[in-house]
């Protein structure tokens, strides 16, 4: 397999692995835990855990520049930070399916900034699959009772610019030398600092205290649905430009849509289905490679 399709294939499991957050948080919920206090302990969850992995495997990943320091600031607190809290509070704001569909414009953005900093052409390829990528997540969002103010639409906007601009700063980071490990540590590391306002001590810390078996889960959860996945998708950056990336990434809604059918009996219905096969159908677009025309 070549690498940029063994990089695809990496960003399709880390978005699997995404697309299983709403499931994992309902069963987690009833535990006690906010889906706010979540932030904050899949954030600090992955930095202890990436900290040990670089402790053993090579010292020499914990150090950067200080004046590269920018970027995992960025990464950290700009997008997984500001994303995840932008998010929820347009859940909050609007429903769920505009939500859903406002996060989605990430590839937009993801195609714009790249255009604007790499220089990344623009292609009629990309242009197609991102039109059925974005087409495909309404479709799977769709259904239930459309609901938007405009605190939600700005928040809504707010998640999809801060989950593109992790590819944003992941690609420079990655540009810049540094590994997978390394970008994974310090993202991580700047974040659970940003999202302590989350964690809710008084209540989240008794929940442990009462039950040893809720620490496994919270670290299980945070390894699933975090380390896991930017890992893959921060490695599958090195072998795909961002805005391929962020649009492969769209099968997170295909895949939560699928656990929802299977596990809660919430059927997607001729749109979703419609929905998921335009992702797919994205994805294919990007893998498509055109024969070039000899000239006679």
């Amino acid at each position: 397999m070549k690498k940029q399709g063994l990089g695809m294939v990496m960003i399709l499991a880390a978005a699997s692995m995404w697309g299983t957050i709403g499931f994992l948080t309902r069963m987690i919920n009833p535990l006690g835990f906010s889906s706010l206090s979540l932030i904050f302990y899949r954030a600090l969850t992955t930095a202890v855990i990436m900290g040990i992995i670089i402790l053993f495997k090579d010292k020499s990943l914990f150090r950067i520049k200080l004046r590269d320091i920018w970027i995992f600031i960025g990464s950290g607190v700009i997008s997984f930070f500001a994303f995840n809290v932008c998010y929820m509070l347009s859940i909050g704001e609007n429903s769920l399916a505009v939500a859903a569909i406002l996060l989605y414009t990430s590839p937009v953005f993801v195609m714009l900034l790249s255009m604007l900093f790499f220089k990344e052409k623009i292609s009629a390829k990309k242009t197609a699959a991102l039109i059925c990528a974005l087409c495909g997540c309404a479709l799977v969002s769709f259904g239930g009772e459309v609901k938007i103010s405009f605190a939600g639409l700005l928040l809504g906007v707010g998640s999809g610019l801060g989950y593109a601009l992790y590819s944003i700063f992941g690609t420079v980071a990655l540009n810049r030398g540094y590994s997978t490990f390394t970008i994974t540590f310090y993202t991580f590391l700047f974040a659970s600092v940003a999202a302590l306002s989350c964690a809710d001590f008084s209540l989240t810390l008794p929940l442990f205290v009462s039950d040893v078996m809720n620490v496994a889960i919270i670290a299980l959860f945070s390894v699933w649905v975090t380390v896991l996945p930017y890992l893959l998708y921060t490695r599958g950056m090195e072998y795909n430009n961002a805005t391929v990336a962020s649009i492969v990434s769209t099968v997170e809604p295909v895949v939560a849509a699928l656990f929802g059918f299977f596990a809660f009996g919430e059927n997607p219905g001729a749109s979703g289905a419609a929905g998921m096969a335009l992702v797919i159908l994205s994805i294919v677009i990007l893998n498509i490679r055109l024969a070039k025309r000899k000239v006679v």
